[in-house]
C-alpha cells in the first residue's frame, strides 16, 4: 500500500498571522477554513504539501523548538542565497544565516509564528 506525507497540523495563536506568513514568504495558497468538530482549521498548501492550522494558541508562550515534538519544518529551494535575500527583504527573522555545511548542502533557519522554526536549504548533487 502506497504511503504519501500529505500534512502537518500547527496550534496557532494567531492564524491570520501564520497564514498570511506562508503566503508571503513561502507563496502557500489558503484553501479553506471549517469547523471539525470542536476545532475550526485553516487549510493551506505550502511547499508540495498541506498545513492545518488550528485557532488555538501553542500551550506554551513562545515555546523552545528544542523542546517541542517537532523540531522544524523544512523547505527546499533551489538558490538558498537568492531566497534568504527575498525572505530579508520581506524582515522575516534568521536565526541561521546561510550557511555551507558540507556535501553540497546549504542551510539557513528563519523565525515563524508561534517561534516556529523553518529550516530552508539548497543541496547540489
Amino acid at each position: 500500500m502506497p504511503i504519501q506525507f500529505e500534512h502537518v497540523h500547527l496550534n496557532c495563536s494567531d492564524v491570520g498571522k501564520t497564514v498570511r506568513f506562508f503566503e508571503e514568504s513561502f507563496a502557500g495558497k489558503f484553501l479553506w477554513r471549517k469547523k471539525v468538530g470542536e476545532v475550526e482549521i485553516s487549510r493551506m498548501a505550502v511547499g508540495g504539501t498541506h498545513m492545518n492550522l488550528y485557532t488555538r494558541a501553542p500551550r506554551v508562550p513562545d515555546p523552545d523548538p528544542a523542546a517541542a515534538v517537532i523540531d522544524h519544518i523544512a523547505f527546499k529551494v533551489d538558490d538558498l542565497e537568492r531566497f534568504a535575500a527575498q525572505l530579508k527583504a520581506k524582515g522575516v527573522i534568521f536565526v541561521r544565516e546561510p550557511t555551507s555545511v558540507g556535501g553540497g548542502l546549504k542551510i539557513a533557519f528563519i523565525k515563524g509564528p508561534d517561534n516556529l522554526l523553518v529550516e530552508i536549504y539548497e543541496m547540489k548533487e
